[in-house]
């Protein structure tokens, strides 16, 4: 009993210091390309003009204040941090950005001076390098070493991770939707739970996480850990609830989408009128965007079926969930408009990229930050990439 014991801890010890260093190791990647890039594009580009979000005024840095905090504040981060300052109030569409991310901001504001932009990029640092251990800890037992270092790794180095260390809501997603899964393999069913409800607070994906809590949890056999994927569930309706109450319609929860003038759409074509419509502009300043989301919707799909091949079911299943809904709510003029970003949402996929063969990794890597690398910078100088 007492070699079992000592086996155990050792096994243990060597999952947890595996996950620190290359959990480390892939927040250093992307922290740093991201960092980088974007003092490129404040020295060297022209940027572009970044629409203002109504009732609020982001705080504002110079010299190398706005080299390091200030590029952040574009697109979606200023609905994030403004929620974060001075709440939903009663407009529908500040609902669309779920709150999670933003009410951790809120708690953290009063330790940087009342800064929401400091408190907003502090939270999303320390989320996606909690999130990358768990990553690794979570495919490391669930499917190998080899398996858990592509996993961090190739998120680590995909084009968008940066937006895994910027005010969104990504990074939460990342930490809570890894450990939801990562404690229902461990039998913490309580604790697998309260992190599935997390990750549904955190991004409109988060509440699919109780498909593969679900699946998971099966073949425990135990009813508990069944019971836990209910957490996802019971948070998010719990958010549609607040909602109806802040708004004065329950179903305004259905609606949200709608204020951002995306449609529902039929899933299984959306792909290839993302296709058509890179072909028609081809040729125009708005080409390479419109390549860059057909590119990573094909992406996505690709990582699903390695997945399906590999016979990882549950992973299989969340991703072609996520997939999904996104394929059905769609902006016609733009079919896959973010899904650049939404691929950051199948995160246990990039396990994936362990069937790369090895002589091919450091180039690929090499690539993918260099294209890390580029976006990050358009993303700051405003362009129309998301």
């Amino acid at each position: 009993m007492a070699h079992v014991a000592s086996h155990s801890e050792t096994s243990r010890l060597k999952l947890q210091t595996g996950a620190l260093a290359w959990g480390l190791a892939a927040w250093m990647i992307t922290r740093a390309t991201a960092s980088f890039a974007a003092a490129y594009a404040l020295r060297f580009l022209e940027v572009g003009r970044t629409v203002g979000v109504p009732g609020y005024s982001p705080p504002q840095f110079t010299g190398l204040g706005q080299t390091l905090f200030g590029v952040w504040l574009r697109a979606d981060a200023l609905w994030y941090l403004r929620i974060a300052t001075v709440g939903y109030g009663h407009e529908l569409g500040a609902f669309a950005f779920f709150p999670m991310f933003p009410l951790i901001v809120r708690l953290f504001r009063p330790l940087f001076g009342g800064n929401e932009l400091l408190a907003g990029l502090f939270v999303a640092s320390v989320s996606c390098l909690v999130g990358y251990c768990l990553l690794y800890a979570l495919v490391r037992r669930m499917h190998g070493p080899g398996a858990a270092r592509a996993a961090v790794l190739g998120l680590a180095v995909f084009p968008t991770a940066f937006f895994l260390v910027a005010p969104y809501g990504e990074p939460v997603l990342l930490l809570a939707g890894s450990a939801a899964l990562l404690a229902i393999v461990s039998g913490h069913s309580r604790w697998a739970a309260v992190a599935g409800g997390v990750a549904a607070l955190s991004r409109p994906f988060g509440v699919l996480i109780a498909l593969p809590m679900f699946l998971l949890s099966a073949r425990s056999g135990k009813a508990k850990a069944r019971w836990a994927s209910g957490g996802p569930i019971l948070a998010a309706l719990g958010w549609a609830v607040y909602v109806g109450w802040k708004t004065g319609h329950f179903a305004n929860i259905l609606s949200v989408q709608a204020l951002w003038q995306r449609q529902l759409a039929n899933p299984l074509v959306t792909l290839a009128r993302g296709a058509s419509t890179w072909w028609q502009v081809r040729g125009t300043d708005l080409s390479v965007y419109f390549f860059f989301d057909l590119a990573t919707a094909v992406f996505a799909v690709v990582l699903i079926a390695i997945a399906v091949k590999q016979r990882r079911w549950a992973l299989a299943s969340y991703g072609a969930a996520a997939v999904l809904v996104a394929f059905s709510s769609v902006f016609p003029p733009r079919p896959l408009l973010s899904f650049p970003r939404f691929v950051l949402a199948i995160f246990p996929l990039f396990a994936a990229y362990e069937v790369v063969p090895k002589k091919g990794r450091i180039p690929l890597a090499l690539v993918s930050v260099a294209l890390m690398f580029a976006a990050t910078a358009a993303y700051v100088a405003a362009r129309p990439v998301f």
